[in-house]
C-alpha cells in the first residue's frame, strides 16, 4: 500500500496545483471586450436649450451605465437616483444607449425605452427591432436591457459610446447625457458652464473592477483547508489504528 507521508504529499501537492489553476483559469475572468462599467456624477440634470442646470429630475439623474455579456446576450443597465419611471403616451421620459460594434468610436446601433417599449435602432441599416420584452425595471432604480448578440451581428467587441435620459414636456427638454468626456463641455454638465457645479468632476470614469471579477470567492481557500482537513484525519490514523499506536 502506498505510504501515508506519500498520499499526504500528493495531496498537498494537488491541492496547490488546483489553487494556481483556478487563479490563472482565464474563463473566470470578465470579458473585457464587452463588460464595462461607466459612471456619472449626480445632479448634473439640465435644461435644454439653455444648458441651465436644475435640481431634482431624479428619474432622469444617472449616475451608472454598464454593459454585460451573458452568454449569447448583452445586458445594458442603466441606474439613476430616483426611480424609472413609465409615464403613459406622449413625449415624456425616454431612456437610451449608443453602442459601438465596430470599435470604431461611431455609433452602429441605439437604444430606445420609453413606456414599456424598447427598440434597437441599426443605424447603418435603418432597420427597428422591438425588444420590449427584454427589458425591465419600471420602478426600481435600475433599467434593465438583455439585447441579443445576433441582432448585433455578433461583434467581436462592443462598448457603450453614450447614454441618455430625457424628459420633454412640451417645449421644456431636461437631460442628463453620458459622453464619457470631462464636464465643461456644455453636454454632460449640469450647470451654465457644462459642470456638475463641484470642480469639473470627470464624467464617465471607467471602473476597474473587471481585473478581478468574476472569480469564485473563497474557492481556493475552501480547497486548501479541506486538503488541510484531510490530511488531519489521516495523521491521526496513522495513529491509532485498532486501538493501537502504530
Amino acid at each position: 500500500m502506498i505510504g501515508i507521508k506519500k498520499l499526504l504529499t500528493a495531496i498537498l501537492v494537488l491541492a496547490m496545483l488546483t489553487t494556481v489553476f483556478l487563479v490563472g483559469m482565464p474563463g473566470v475572468r470578465a470579458d473585457e471586450n464587452y463588460d464595462h462599467t461607466y459612471t456619472d456624477p449626480s445632479g448634473d440634470v439640465y435644461i435644454l436649450p439653455s444648458m441651465v442646470g436644475v435640481s431634482g429630475h431624479e428619474e432622469i439623474d444617472t449616475i451608472e451605465i454598464s454593459s454585460l455579456r451573458s452568454g449569447d446576450n448583452i445586458i445594458l443597465k442603466m441606474k439613476v437616483v430616483g426611480t424609472i419611471v413609465d409615464n403613459g403616451s406622449g413625449s415624456g421620459i425616454i431612456y437610451g444607449f449608443s453602442l459601438d460594434a465596430n470599435s470604431d468610436g461611431e455609433s452602429d446601433y441605439l437604444v430606445d425605452y420609453r413606456n414599456k417599449c424598447c427598440e434597437l435602432h441599426s443605424e447603418e441599416t435603418g432597420l427597428v427591432e422591438d425588444i420590449s420584452s427584454a427589458a425591465s425595471g419600471s420602478g426600481t432604480n435600475t433599467l434593465t436591457i438583455v439585447v441579443p448578440l445576433s441582432l448585433l451581428n455578433n461583434p467581436s467587441a462592443l462598448d457603450i459610446l453614450e447614454s441618455w435620459a430625457n424628459d420633454v414636456r412640451g417645449d421644456v427638454y431636461y437631460r442628463d447625457r453620458y459622453t464619457g468626456e470631462t464636464t465643461g463641455d456644455g453636454e454632460n454638465g449640469g450647470g451654465e458652464d457644462g459642470t456638475d457645479g463641484e470642480d469639473g468632476a470627470v464624467d464617465g470614469e471607467e471602473t476597474e473592477e473587471k481585473e478581478d471579477k468574476g472569480f469564485i470567492p473563497g474557492f481556493e481557500t475552501a480547497f486548501l483547508l479541506a486538503a488541510v482537513g484531510v490530511s488531519v484525519v489521516l495523521l491521526r490514523r496513522k495513529q491509532y489504528i485498532g486501538g493501537r499506536r502504530t
